[in-house]
């Protein structure tokens, strides 16, 4: 079983710090069965430098969707993997504990996140989803049916609607502050309210509350 963890990532700050919190907490160690990388919008050519992947796209919220297009595309051709984990710069993701959740889940048809709904069909929050290959696959093959005027995890859910794919129950923590007892998880979502910075704070806090455990 292969995961590839794939970061929604911006080229301005906080993201760039946030991305460099990601580098020195949960993704800090390698794991044999988890590759990570970061993928990016506004180049002149598609490129992979290290573990950053650099698409033609544009950037800004409604751009996400061919940015997460071409990176599927890409990472179809040139990567091995069973499930994609979709997450973002704002997640702390414990590894071992994401490992635990997928152990025994279809290696087919499988989507699965916190669900929202929209319209009439439901929806994976694209703070954190999973979708195995073979609908990377589909998704790619039927790009031409992926609704632009919807934000881009509602259009993947759309899409995985009109071709009867069944969403399956995902797990997120959401965080905007650390006073209150945190549960342990595979997937944190974090934002302050106030102060974006603090984010790199908190990232940093539940690593030091996990650390231990995801390296025994």
């Amino acid at each position: 079983m292969k995961i590839l963890i794939s970061v929604l990532s911006l080229n301005k700050e906080p993201y760039i710090g946030l991305e460099k919190t990601i580098r020195e907490t949960w993704a800090s160690k390698s794991h044999e069965d988890v590759e990570v990388i970061y993928y990016y919008g506004d180049s002149n050519e598609i490129k992979l430098i290290g573990d950053r992947l650099f698409l033609d796209s544009s950037e800004g919220l409604m751009g996400i969707g061919y940015k997460t297009l071409k990176m599927y595309e890409y990472v179809l051709e040139n990567f091995t993997f069973d499930y994609i984990f979709r997450t973002n710069s704002s997640s702390y993701v414990n590894i071992e504990k994401l490992l635990d959740f997928i152990e025994n889940k279809p290696k087919e048809k499988f989507y699965s996140g916190v669900i929202g709904k929209y319209g009439g069909f439901n929806f994976a929050s694209g703070s954190g989803y999973f979708i195995s290959k073979d609908l990377v696959d589909l998704v790619v093959r039927e790009r031409n049916k992926w609704d632009h005027k919807l934000i881009d995890d509602v259009s993947l859910g759309k899409l995985m609607s009109e071709n009867n794919v069944k969403i399956y129950r995902g797990n997120r923590v959401n965080l905007t502050t650390m006073d209150k007892i945190i549960p342990e998880g595979y997937h944190y979502r974090i934002k302050h309210p106030l102060n974006r910075n603090n984010d790199i704070i908190m990232m940093k806090k539940i690593h030091n509350k996990y650390a231990n455990k995801q390296t025994t």
